[in-house]
């Protein structure tokens, strides 16, 4: 893929950090600050109770629903429940995110973590408005991302941990339709009945994962569904009419070029013009680099593409 090649790696002129990493440090410095908030005004000897203060400005449960506490909508996903929680939570979208990021850009991505985690947030609401739990974690989110990814690479294989040992090659379409799956019969048997009477409590936010699946694919459906082709594959270039037709009548033409005839540039004036064009097009290089990092490498014209195709071979033949 064209984003592999040598002059498209990131360079010293950017954050060591992509938006991935950001995310990451964002979510376990606030789990830090979870344990250190936990300890200093209400720690149980028994364990971390929530309703220290941190977590109860930021969790989303029934008291914040009432009183229209709308920022809890996306907050709840940079709180996780222990240690454990903060880490497959982690995995998955340390994963995933990375290449997401790379399709889309780290615009882009911030922007479809966003969309999963609030599709997250409102079904859980939906299901659980006049309920006493709290959804936290970033769960919702790397479903979403999950989705997208199995949206833009539906056959590529990926190796999964069953039980964190034995791994499993497995499609992401069918990988998806397990997950979900799971989540939507959490959702009917454990979620829903708690109005009545449950068939069991596992204690997991099936519904934020149903609605961070359903945001991922709303975001794909209708932001990326007329680009994927753009995205995730390289265009074929299609021969012109005049080579089909000579192709047809078996005929070929032999071109040759007098080369002696023409006049060469002095030698000073060439050097010259070279190294102009040189940076040139070293400054028009890195102008499409920070385009793709920040919008993604969907996002190039047809012109900046072959811009790149000029820059690779003239680093090649050096």
């Amino acid at each position: 893929m064209l984003y592999d090649r040598h002059y498209m790696r990131d360079s010293g002129r950017r954050s060591p950090l992509s938006a991935v990493g950001w995310v990451l440090v964002v979510i376990v410095g606030v789990f830090l600050l979870q344990i250190l908030s936990q300890r200093l005004f209400n720690y149980n000897p028994r364990g971390y109770s929530q309703e220290d203060p941190l977590s109860a400005f930021a969790r989303l449960d029934g008291y914040a629903i009432r009183h229209w506490h709308v920022w809890t909508y996306l907050t709840y996903a940079v709180l996780h429940g222990g240690i454990l929680h903060l880490l497959l939570n982690s995995v998955g979208l340390f994963f995933i995110g990375r290449t997401v990021e790379t399709v889309l850009g780290s615009r882009r991505f911030l922007i479809a973590l966003g969309v999963s985690i609030l599709g997250g947030s409102i079904l859980w609401t939906l299901v659980n408005f006049n309920q006493w739990g709290a959804v936290v974690g970033i769960s919702g989110g790397v479903m979403g991302l999950f989705t997208i990814f199995a949206c833009l690479y539906p056959d590529r294989p990926i190796t999964l941990l069953v039980f964190y040992v034995i791994p499993l090659t497995i499609k992401p379409r069918w990988a998806l339709i397990i997950f979900g799956g799971i989540d939507l019969v959490g959702l009917l048997a454990s979620e829903l009945p708690r109005h009545g009477a449950g068939l069991y409590s596992d204690g997991i936010a099936h519904s934020a994962h149903v609605g961070g699946i359903i945001a991922g694919w709303l975001y794909y459906r209708f932001f990326l569904r007329e680009r994927d082709e753009t995205l995730t594959r390289q265009p074929a270039i299609e021969k012109p009419g005049w080579f089909k037709r000579a192709a047809a009548t078996g005929t070929t033409t032999t071109y040759r070029v007098n080369l002696s005839t023409r006049s060469a540039p002095p030698p000073a004036a060439a050097a010259q013009a070279t190294a102009a064009t040189e940076r040139d097009l070293r400054a028009e290089v890195d102008r499409i680099l920070d385009k793709i990092n920040s919008e993604g490498f969907g996002a190039l014209t047809t012109e900046e593409k072959r811009t790149l195709d000029e820059a690779r071979d003239l680093i090649s033949r050096r």
